[in-house]
Order: structure tokens, then C-alpha cells, then sequence
């Protein structure tokens, strides 16, 4: 396991992460925290998603968006804490955008962080 996640998956850990599965066989990975742990300007209303489909043979066939969707629905803004949601995909994955645009979310800007380049969207609670 990459040793960043270790800590990831303490109780404390202000990262919380799932795993996605379909009839109990693993897809992929998403995580969530609040954005103004490490990007100040967002208040702690925010919160930060992340996902990875996991195996080849899971990418392409629309479960990111599908994936996306739920979670943030059924977790993030399920929680009062969050009245909106934002994802950071590098800007040039086109992939990773797609299935944010699918679930509903929009670029509001490109950051550069740590000298990579980042789209910054967002979802807000509807």
C-alpha cells in the first residue's frame, strides 16, 4: 500500500476514505476532508473530493461519474458540515474532468499548486 493512505486510515485522520465496490468486488477509491485544511481561501463549509477507479478493467464503462455522485450525495453533503463539494483533478486530465462534469460539477478556476496545474471544481448542495 502506498504508505501516504496508512495515516489516512486512522479515526482521527481528517481524510476519511471508502472503497467503492459492485457486488462486493472493489472499483475504486474516494476520500473526502475539509478544503480549508490545506487551501485557506475555501471556508470550513467546503469539502475536498478525491476518487480513483482502481483497475483497468473498471475505467471507461461510466461508473466514475456514478461513483462520484452517490458519494457526494450520500456522504459528503449528507453531512450538515457541507454545503459544498470541490475536486482538484490536474488540469490536463480529461478523464477525471469528464466525470466530474457528469456528476455535476463545474470549473470555477486553474490553481497552481506545488507547481502542478489544477481545475478547481465545484458542486454546490441543490
Amino acid at each position: 500500500m502506498d504508505t501516504r493512505y496508512g495515516p489516512r486510515l486512522e479515526p482521527n485522520s481528517p481524510v476519511k476514505m471508502f472503497i467503492a465496490e459492485i457486488d462486493g468486488t472493489p472499483v475504486g477509491r474516494l476520500q473526502y476532508e475539509q478544503t480549508c485544511t490545506w487551501l485557506p481561501d475555501f471556508g470550513p463549509e467546503v469539502a475536498n473530493v478525491d476518487f480513483q477507479i482502481g483497475e483497468p478493467e473498471f475505467i471507461g464503462k461510466g461508473l466514475g461519474p456514478l461513483m462520484i455522485n452517490q458519494f457526494v450525495e450520500e456522504v459528503i453533503l449528507a453531512d450538515a458540515r457541507f454545503t459544498r463539494v470541490i475536486s482538484d483533478p490536474d488540469a490536463s486530465n480529461a478523464r477525471s474532468i469528464r466525470a466530474l462534469e457528469k456528476a455535476g460539477f463545474s470549473e470555477i478556476e486553474q490553481r497552481e499548486i506545488d507547481g502542478k496545474r489544477y481545475a478547481l471544481m465545484e458542486r454546490s448542495q441543490s
